[in-house]
C-alpha cells in the first residue's frame, strides 16, 4: 500500500501536507465525512511521557523520543485514537515500529545494498494501524475493532504521513542484510531496556553502542536450527574490536566464559545453552541459545567450520 491519497482524501490534503511539523500532520475536522476531533490535541515530551504510557515509556525514550501528539476523533458512537510520535531519526522510529509489532514491507526494504526510495511501512488490522516514515511513528487505535472504520483509519494514516518525502531506508537495514533473518523476528536495540527482552548480557552499554543501534532476531542455520542473533556494525574494525572487549569484560555473572580466542569468545549460560561472539570485519556478531558448544573455526554462521 502506497502513501497515495485517495480521491476521498484529496480535498483535505492541504491541511497536513507540505510540512514536517507534527501540528500540521494531524488531520482536521471533516477529513472523512462526519468525523471530527474529539477534544484538543495533547502533547507529551520526554519529561512527561510516563504520564501517558503506563509501562513501556522507558523503551520509547531509549530509542530516541522527542514528542508525542495524541488526538481523538469521533462520529456518533464511533471513536478512534491517533498517536503521532516524533523520534530522533529514521532508525529510532523503525525501532519503535518493530517493537510495537510492525511488519517489514514486502518490497525488500531490508535487502543489503538495496536501491531506490524507502517503501511504505504500514501494518494494518481492524483494531490498529501502525505506520512509520522518516522520524515519525503513527498508531491509530480502533477499540471496538469495527471493520467499517478501516477506510477512516487509512485516511488518517495517509493524510498524516503522506506529505513526507519517502527518503532512503535506514542504513541499518542494509548493514544487517535482514532478508536472511526469520520474518517477523527482527528488532532493534539501543540500550539495556530493549536488550532485556532478548537476553541478559550484562549491565550498561555492553555493546559499546554510544547512542547507535544494533539488530537482533531469529536466524536459521543450514541445519535448520534457529538461534537468536545480534548484529552491530561500527565505524571501523578498531571500534568493533573494542566493543568485543567491552562485551567480554561486562558479561553477566550468569554467563561463564569457556573459550577465548583472537577475534571472539564462547560462553555458556544458566540454562546450559551456549553462545558466542565473533568479529566479522567492522561488525560484531553474537549468537545465543545454541544447543551445542560452537567451535572456533568457521564463521559465525557456520560453526562447524
Amino acid at each position: 500500500m502506497g502513501f497515495v491519497l485517495s480521491a476521498a482524501c484529496l480535498a483535505f490534503a492541504g491541511n497536513v501536507s507540505g510540512s514536517d511539523e507534527p501540528d500540521h500532520m494531524i488531520p482536521l475536522d471533516g477529513f472523512w465525512e462526519g468525523w471530527k476531533k474529539d477534544g484538543a490535541v495533547r502533547r507529551f515530551g520526554p519529561s512527561d511521557l510516563t504520564w501517558h504510557i503506563n509501562g513501556g515509556a522507558e523503551l520509547v525514550l531509549e530509542f530516541g523520543f522527542e514528542a508525542l501528539f495524541v488526538q481523538h476523533y469521533s462520529r456518533g458512537d464511533a471513536d478512534l485514537s491517533f498517536e503521532l510520535y516524533r523520534m530522533s531519526g529514521p532508525e529510532a522510529s523503525l525501532g519503535l515500529y518493530l517493537a510495537r509489532g510492525g511488519a517489514m514491507p514486502d518490497s525488500g526494504a531490508g535487502r543489503a545494498g538495496g536501491a531506490g526510495p524507502e517503501p511504505d511501512w504500514i501494518t494494518a488490522n481492524p483494531s490498529q494501524w501502525l505506520a512509520r516514515r522518516g522520524p515519525y511513528f503513527l498508531t491509530i487505535e480502533n477499540p471496538e475493532g469495527d471493520r467499517t472504520l478501516e477506510p477512516v483509519m487509512e485516511a488518517l494514516t495517509r493524510l498524516s504521513l503522506g506529505g513526507l518525502a519517502p527518503g532512503q531506508p535506514p542504513p541499518i537495514l542494509g548493514q544487517a542484510a535482514l532478508r536472511e533473518w526469520i520474518p517477523g523476528s527482527v528488532r532493534l536495540f539501543r540500550g539495556p531496556v530493549a536488550l532485556e527482552a532478548a537476553y541478559t548480557f550484562g549491565t550498561g552499554d555492553v555493546f559499546g553502542l554510544s547512542g547507535g543501534f544494533g539488530v537482533y532476531g531469529g536466524w536459521r542455520h543450514p541445519d535448520g536450527s534457529v538461534v537468536t542473533r545480534f548484529h552491530v556494525s561500527y565505524a571501523d574494525e578498531t571500534r568493533a574490536a573494542a566493543a568485543l572487549d567491552s562485551l567480554r569484560a561486562r558479561l553477566d555473572p550468569s554467563l561463564r566464559l569457556i573459550d577465548d580466542f583472537e577475534g571472539g569468545f564462547v560462553f555458556s549460560d544458566y540454562a546450559g545453552e551456549y553462545g558466542d561472539a565473533r568479529l566479522e570485519g567492522q561488525s560484531l556478531i553474537v549468537r545465543v541459545h545454541l544447543m551445542e558448544k560452537p567451535v572456533q573455526t568457521g564463521g559465525p554462521d557456520h560453526p562447524e567450520g
